[in-house]
């Protein structure tokens, strides 16, 4: 059994291989950066940009699953109409040209991550696979266009489309705001969460990696989405107290009221930032549980140092090719 990734260096990527690779599976691992110390059945393949997918296509003849992990999550240089166009350029056209490809290959389950941004920034009731879609960013805008697109492509194919939508997925070596997060508590900066009382659902990538492994080998239908994440629900301060705990740092929380922290990234235009950080974001665990048979009660420190049990502390090591 053959499976490929496209943004295989990247930091889901990176752990998928790992999790693949227990299962016996043979693993294309499509990246720009070349990828080192991989399994002994996974064979790494240089793709130059996703929108040259022509050239590098018949990596997928005989996969039976391919993970469509790659895409743009972040760009600061453009505004406006260019800026979504940007994200449309990789996330939506780029990707339809990759499931096309796809199916002339005959690839069997084609894997879609995209967002739980699509359901927006914040939630009022714990999401479920049909709850409704309000994306608040051009990120999200393109990858719920990309979902849409998908299945008409696939519709009545042999193909099937599963569409993964991920909460915030941690592990010490998680980019992005977590990274923030992990990088302040470990040199000891003091963080205004004291008072937030938030709820957010999470998945560490461990967990998530199961998901994405268990997606494949349940016979879910066409159109399957899937909202992966953990039973416990943690708020801000939840979260840096446990990685604290996995550092074997102190805590430094001080006692802001939330309100205040609210009116600050008001003023300075970070409303939407802020609400991120301190709002909340609930998904159900049961859809998961139902479709899955998979239900994550871990706690949340476990996760954290699960990671540095296994060596993980780094997602996969990569060289820059020339």
């Amino acid at each position: 059994m053959k499976a490929a990734i496209t943004g295989a260096s990247g930091f889901i990527g990176s752990h998928l291989i790992d999790r693949l690779s227990r299962e016996s599976i043979e693993v294309v691992a499509l990246s720009r950066r070349a990828l080192y110390d991989l399994p002994e059945n996974t064979t790494w393949v240089k793709i130059d940009s996703l929108e040259d997918v022509g050239n590098w296509s018949s990596h997928l003849h005989g996969v039976s699953v391919l993970y469509h992990l790659a895409g743009m999550a972040h760009q600061t240089r453009l505004q406006g109409n260019e800026a979504l166009r940007a994200f449309e350029r990789i996330n939506v056209d780029a990707t339809l040209l990759l499931a096309e490809h796809a199916l002339k290959s005959g690839v069997g389950v084609f894997i879609y991550m995209s967002s739980i941004g699509v359901h927006g920034a914040e939630t009022y009731a714990p999401l479920v696979p049909d709850s409704s879609v309000d994306p608040v960013d051009d990120y999200a805008v393109s990858k719920l266009k990309a979902e849409n697109k998908l299945r008409a492509i696939f519709e009545g194919t042999s193909t099937r489309l599963i569409i993964v939508r991920p909460p915030m997925v941690y592990a010490l070596s998680a980019p992005g705001n977590f990274q923030r997060l992990v990088r302040a508590v470990n040199i000891g900066v003091p963080l205004p969460f004291g008072l937030s009382r938030n709820k957010r659902s999470l998945i560490s990538v461990y967990n998530l990696c199961d998901v994405l492994w268990l997606t494949f080998k349940r016979q879910l239908p066409s159109g399957t989405i899937i909202l992966p994440c953990e039973a416990e629900l943690r708020s801000t301060a939840r979260i840096v107290k446990g990685i604290a705990v996995a550092l074997k740092k102190p805590a430094r929380l001080l006692p802001v009221p939330v309100f205040i922290m609210n009116w600050a990234a008001w003023l300075l235009g970070k409303r939407r930032a802020a609400t991120k950080i301190l709002g909340d974001f609930e998904i159900d665990p049961q859809a998961l549980e139902d479709q899955l048979g998979l239900r994550f009660s871990g706690s949340f420190e476990d996760e954290l140092c699960r990671g540095m049990s296994q060596g993980k502390t780094t997602s996969r090591k990569f060289t820059q090719p020339a």
